[in-house]
Protein backbone atom coordinates (compact mmCIF):
# COMPACT_ATOMS: atom_id res chain seq x y z
CA UNK A 1 0.00 0.00 0.00
CA UNK A 2 3.07 2.13 0.93
CA UNK A 3 4.68 1.36 -2.41
CA UNK A 4 1.28 2.26 -4.38
CA UNK A 5 0.35 5.22 -2.59
CA UNK A 6 4.39 6.46 -3.43
CA UNK A 7 4.32 5.88 -7.02
CA UNK A 8 0.44 7.73 -7.20
CA UNK A 9 2.21 10.85 -5.65
CA UNK A 10 5.34 10.83 -7.99
CA UNK A 11 2.88 10.39 -10.97
CA UNK A 12 1.23 13.77 -10.67
CA UNK A 13 1.77 16.27 -13.64
CA UNK A 14 4.73 18.33 -12.90
CA UNK A 15 7.04 16.38 -10.52
CA UNK A 16 9.67 16.35 -13.56
CA UNK A 17 9.32 12.56 -14.00
CA UNK A 18 8.64 13.36 -17.80
CA UNK A 19 12.09 12.86 -19.75
CA UNK A 20 11.08 14.47 -22.77
CA UNK A 21 9.61 18.11 -23.41
CA UNK A 22 7.11 19.28 -26.65
CA UNK A 23 9.76 19.03 -29.19
CA UNK A 24 10.93 15.50 -28.34
CA UNK A 25 14.44 16.87 -26.70
CA UNK A 26 15.48 14.95 -23.71
CA UNK A 27 14.72 17.45 -20.62
CA UNK A 28 16.95 15.89 -17.81
CA UNK A 29 20.65 14.18 -18.07
CA UNK A 30 21.68 11.21 -16.89
CA UNK A 31 22.62 12.21 -13.46
CA UNK A 32 19.83 14.37 -13.15
CA UNK A 33 17.68 11.65 -14.00
CA UNK A 34 19.35 9.73 -11.26
CA UNK A 35 19.22 12.44 -8.59
CA UNK A 36 15.86 12.18 -8.94
CA UNK A 37 15.46 8.28 -8.08
CA UNK A 38 17.11 9.02 -5.33
CA UNK A 39 15.05 11.37 -4.35
CA UNK A 40 11.67 9.64 -4.88
CA UNK A 41 13.41 6.61 -3.22
CA UNK A 42 13.97 8.74 -0.41
CA UNK A 43 10.29 10.59 -0.43
CA UNK A 44 9.04 6.38 -0.97
CA UNK A 45 10.91 5.36 2.18
CA UNK A 46 10.20 8.45 4.13
CA UNK A 47 6.05 8.03 3.29
CA UNK A 48 6.30 4.46 4.33
CA UNK A 49 7.89 5.24 7.65
CA UNK A 50 5.25 7.91 8.40
CA UNK A 51 2.61 5.12 7.33
CA UNK A 52 4.30 2.23 9.75
CA UNK A 53 3.94 5.16 12.66
CA UNK A 54 0.54 6.36 11.86
CA UNK A 55 -0.85 2.31 11.44
CA UNK A 56 1.18 1.35 14.32
CA UNK A 57 -1.37 0.42 17.29
CA UNK A 58 -4.32 0.74 14.97
CA UNK A 59 -6.94 -2.59 14.73
CA UNK A 60 -7.42 -3.79 10.91
CA UNK A 61 -10.24 -1.64 10.13
CA UNK A 62 -8.68 1.38 11.52
CA UNK A 63 -6.15 0.68 9.26
CA UNK A 64 -7.56 0.01 5.98
CA UNK A 65 -9.79 3.40 7.00
CA UNK A 66 -6.32 5.28 7.54
CA UNK A 67 -5.41 3.30 4.17
CA UNK A 68 -8.68 4.24 1.93
CA UNK A 69 -8.37 8.35 3.58
CA UNK A 70 -4.90 8.34 2.25
CA UNK A 71 -5.94 6.67 -1.18
CA UNK A 72 -8.96 8.89 -1.55
CA UNK A 73 -6.93 12.42 -0.74
CA UNK A 74 -3.95 11.21 -3.25
CA UNK A 75 -6.63 10.89 -6.03
CA UNK A 76 -8.07 14.12 -5.07
CA UNK A 77 -4.65 15.77 -5.27
CA UNK A 78 -3.76 13.97 -8.44
CA UNK A 79 -6.94 15.24 -9.85
CA UNK A 80 -6.31 18.68 -8.66
CA UNK A 81 -2.81 18.86 -10.06
CA UNK A 82 -3.86 17.56 -13.24
CA UNK A 83 -6.65 19.98 -13.57
CA UNK A 84 -3.58 22.36 -12.55
CA UNK A 85 -1.34 20.97 -15.18
CA UNK A 86 -3.99 21.52 -17.90
CA UNK A 87 -4.95 24.75 -16.66
CA UNK A 88 -1.21 25.98 -17.48
CA UNK A 89 -1.24 24.21 -21.45
CA UNK A 90 -3.67 26.07 -22.14
CA UNK A 91 -2.55 29.30 -20.50
CA UNK A 92 1.11 28.69 -22.42
CA UNK A 93 -1.24 27.82 -25.60
CA UNK A 94 -3.03 31.25 -24.92
CA UNK A 95 0.25 33.01 -24.89
CA UNK A 96 1.39 31.39 -27.69
CA UNK A 97 -0.90 32.54 -29.72
CA UNK A 98 -0.81 36.23 -28.09
CA UNK A 99 2.82 36.40 -29.10
CA UNK A 100 1.66 34.97 -32.92
CA UNK A 101 -0.70 37.59 -33.19
CA UNK A 102 1.57 40.29 -31.99
CA UNK A 103 3.86 39.08 -34.65
CA UNK A 104 1.40 39.20 -37.32
CA UNK A 105 0.69 42.88 -36.28
CA UNK A 106 4.08 43.95 -35.74
CA UNK A 107 4.73 42.64 -39.67
CA UNK A 108 1.36 44.55 -40.91
CA UNK A 109 2.75 47.84 -39.01
CA UNK A 110 5.94 47.66 -40.56
CA UNK A 111 4.54 47.21 -44.27
CA UNK A 112 2.11 50.15 -43.73
CA UNK A 113 5.23 52.31 -42.45
CA UNK A 114 6.87 50.77 -45.61
CA UNK A 115 3.86 51.67 -47.67
CA UNK A 116 3.77 55.25 -45.92
CA UNK A 117 7.20 56.04 -46.57
CA UNK A 118 7.37 55.08 -50.56
CA UNK A 119 4.41 57.45 -50.53
CA UNK A 120 5.99 60.20 -49.38
CA UNK A 121 9.23 59.52 -51.56
CA UNK A 122 6.58 59.27 -54.47
CA UNK A 123 5.29 62.77 -53.50
CA UNK A 124 8.34 64.60 -53.22
CA UNK A 125 9.50 62.92 -56.20
CA UNK A 126 6.95 64.07 -58.45
CA UNK A 127 6.74 68.12 -56.40
CA UNK A 128 10.07 67.93 -57.72
CA UNK A 129 9.31 66.87 -60.94
CA UNK A 130 6.81 69.55 -61.30
CA UNK A 131 8.82 72.21 -60.23
CA UNK A 132 11.67 71.81 -62.17
CA UNK A 133 9.45 71.66 -65.12
CA UNK A 134 7.87 74.90 -64.31
CA UNK A 135 10.69 76.56 -63.59
CA UNK A 136 11.72 75.48 -66.94
CA UNK A 137 8.98 76.57 -68.47
CA UNK A 138 8.91 79.97 -66.85
CA UNK A 139 12.12 80.47 -67.71
CA UNK A 140 12.00 79.72 -71.22
CA UNK A 141 8.97 81.90 -71.80
CA UNK A 142 10.97 84.52 -69.91
CA UNK A 143 13.89 84.46 -72.58
CA UNK A 144 11.39 84.58 -75.46
CA UNK A 145 9.60 87.47 -73.87
CA UNK A 146 13.37 89.35 -73.33
CA UNK A 147 14.44 88.39 -77.11
CA UNK A 148 11.07 89.99 -78.30
CA UNK A 149 12.15 93.32 -76.57
CA UNK A 150 15.56 93.54 -77.90
CA UNK A 151 14.44 93.30 -81.09
CA UNK A 152 11.90 95.93 -80.73
CA UNK A 153 13.79 98.31 -79.19
CA UNK A 154 16.78 97.53 -81.93
CA UNK A 155 13.75 98.27 -84.09
CA UNK A 156 12.97 101.53 -82.45
CA UNK A 157 16.58 102.55 -82.30
CA UNK A 158 16.86 101.87 -86.26
CA UNK A 159 13.86 103.97 -87.08
CA UNK A 160 14.57 106.73 -84.92
CA UNK A 161 18.19 106.64 -86.63
CA UNK A 162 17.07 106.57 -90.23
CA UNK A 163 14.19 109.34 -89.41
CA UNK A 164 16.83 111.53 -87.42
CA UNK A 165 19.30 111.12 -90.93
CA UNK A 166 16.57 111.62 -93.53
CA UNK A 167 15.11 114.56 -91.13
CA UNK A 168 16.08 117.35 -93.67
CA UNK A 169 15.37 115.29 -97.40
CA UNK A 170 13.27 116.11 -99.67
CA UNK A 171 9.37 114.58 -100.54
CA UNK A 172 11.26 111.54 -101.45
CA UNK A 173 12.38 111.48 -97.73
CA UNK A 174 9.23 112.33 -96.58
CA UNK A 175 7.81 109.13 -98.19
CA UNK A 176 10.49 107.17 -96.48
CA UNK A 177 9.63 108.80 -93.48
CA UNK A 178 5.78 107.53 -94.22
CA UNK A 179 7.07 104.22 -94.93
CA UNK A 180 8.95 104.16 -91.79
CA UNK A 181 6.00 105.03 -90.00
CA UNK A 182 3.90 102.15 -91.59
CA UNK A 183 6.62 99.83 -90.82
CA UNK A 184 6.76 101.11 -87.18
CA UNK A 185 3.28 100.94 -86.94
CA UNK A 186 3.02 97.69 -88.43
CA UNK A 187 6.08 96.27 -85.89
CA UNK A 188 4.02 97.96 -82.73
CA UNK A 189 0.90 96.16 -83.90
CA UNK A 190 2.94 92.73 -83.81
CA UNK A 191 4.56 93.63 -80.94
CA UNK A 192 0.61 94.37 -78.89
CA UNK A 193 -0.05 91.28 -80.74
CA UNK A 194 3.14 89.53 -79.12
CA UNK A 195 2.50 90.98 -76.33
CA UNK A 196 -1.01 89.54 -75.92
CA UNK A 197 0.12 86.37 -76.68
CA UNK A 198 2.53 86.47 -73.98
CA UNK A 199 -0.52 87.01 -72.00
CA UNK A 200 -2.49 84.58 -72.89
CA UNK A 201 0.42 82.45 -72.42
CA UNK A 202 1.25 83.49 -69.03
CA UNK A 203 -2.63 82.55 -67.98
CA UNK A 204 -2.29 79.11 -69.39
CA UNK A 205 0.94 79.00 -67.35
CA UNK A 206 -0.79 80.57 -64.27
CA UNK A 207 -4.01 77.33 -64.72
CA UNK A 208 -1.13 75.10 -65.26
CA UNK A 209 0.39 75.94 -61.71
CA UNK A 210 -2.96 75.93 -60.12
CA UNK A 211 -3.28 72.44 -60.77
CA UNK A 212 -0.42 71.01 -60.10
CA UNK A 213 -0.93 73.27 -56.86
CA UNK A 214 -4.10 70.98 -56.72
CA UNK A 215 -2.37 67.16 -57.20
CA UNK A 216 -0.20 68.19 -54.62
CA UNK A 217 -2.80 68.96 -51.99
CA UNK A 218 -4.51 65.75 -52.98
CA UNK A 219 -1.49 64.19 -52.73
CA UNK A 220 -0.88 65.64 -49.59
CA UNK A 221 -4.22 64.94 -48.02
CA UNK A 222 -3.93 61.29 -48.94
CA UNK A 223 -0.36 61.12 -47.45
CA UNK A 224 -1.81 62.86 -44.31
CA UNK A 225 -4.33 60.51 -44.14
CA UNK A 226 -2.56 56.97 -44.34
CA UNK A 227 -0.25 58.65 -41.48
CA UNK A 228 -3.10 59.31 -39.07
CA UNK A 229 -4.66 56.04 -39.95
CA UNK A 230 -0.75 54.43 -39.16
CA UNK A 231 -0.67 56.40 -35.76
CA UNK A 232 -4.29 55.29 -34.64
CA UNK A 233 -3.36 51.66 -35.80
CA UNK A 234 -0.25 51.82 -33.90
CA UNK A 235 -1.97 53.47 -30.79
CA UNK A 236 -4.64 50.43 -30.63
CA UNK A 237 -1.67 48.42 -30.87
CA UNK A 238 0.03 49.95 -27.56
CA UNK A 239 -3.66 49.87 -26.14
CA UNK A 240 -3.65 46.03 -26.37
CA UNK A 241 -0.61 45.65 -25.58
CA UNK A 242 -0.69 47.66 -22.14
CA UNK A 243 -3.85 45.18 -21.23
Amino acid sequence: LCRFLQRDVTSKPGNGMDVQAGNGEPTRSNAEAKKLLREDKQREAKIEEQLAKALSGMTVEEKYATVHKRLVESEKENRRLVALHKQYDRTLEASKREKENLILEHDKMAMTKTKLEGLCRELQRQNKTIKDESLAQIQQEEEKRKETQEKFQQSLNDIQAVMNENNDKNMKLKEDNMEMAKKFKFILEQYELRDQQMDKMNKQMELVTQLNDAKLAKLQMQANSEKEQFLAEKLVLMTELQK
